[in-house]
């Protein structure tokens, strides 16, 4: 279940990321908001493309594509949009076992990362992730043990003062997101 949630979500995120569909190369980005924004039509509800593996690593494949030739081609000057592209190629890397690639987006997310809590707190769910599946297969007692053992150990590692805010607001995320909620956003 936790695997189809982290894919879930990670739809949800890249569906709504600006994209540009053609770039001069260099060309300076100050902000998100100078790309012209990208789009991926389809002809059916995005919440049913959930269901559907194959338009799922179609779309996934053109996110993809598209990110790494944004970052490829554009001089982007912006942490914060660097941060959220990164991010992107981190969740697409998680879904796809690309544990490597997915730990280094998350280095490169913390070294942009004015914030010490979010720099702390960044790539903590999908390290546990990947604890959890060298452990076992989800639902599996070993696979929860695992995640919820290397969730606990980042988090003991952690500053209290600095990172409270930031758990306590994740906690309460946790426990508001559902199936639903997540398949109403998409």
């Amino acid at each position: 279940m936790l695997i189809r949630l982290c894919a879930v979500l990670a739809l949800a995120f890249t569906l709504s990321v600006t994209l540009a569909p053609s770039a001069n190369a260099g060309e300076k980005i100050e902000s998100i908001t100078d790309l012209p924004v990208r789009s991926y039509p389809t002809d059916i509800a995005p919440s049913a493309m959930l269901e559907d593996p194959a338009l799922m690593d179609a779309l996934r494949a053109q996110v993809k594509g598209d990110t790494e030739g944004v970052l490829e081609k554009y001089d982007l000057e912006d942490p914060a949009t660097l941060k959220r592209f990164y991010g992107v190629l981190s969740s697409i890397a998680l879904f796809e076992g690309r544990n490597d690639d997915a730990r280094e987006m998350w280095e490169k997310v913390r070294d942009l990362e004015d914030k010490e809590s979010a720099r702390l707190m960044t790539g903590l769910n999908g390290s546990s992730l990947i604890a959890a599946r060298e452990a076992g297969e989800p639902g599996d007692d070993a696979y929860n043990e695992a995640y919820s053992a290397a969730y606990t150990k980042r988090l003991a590692e952690m500053p209290w003062d600095v990172v409270q805010d930031a758990i306590q607001g994740a906690k309460a995320g946790e426990e508001l997101r559902t199936r639903n909620l997540i398949l109403g956003f998409v």
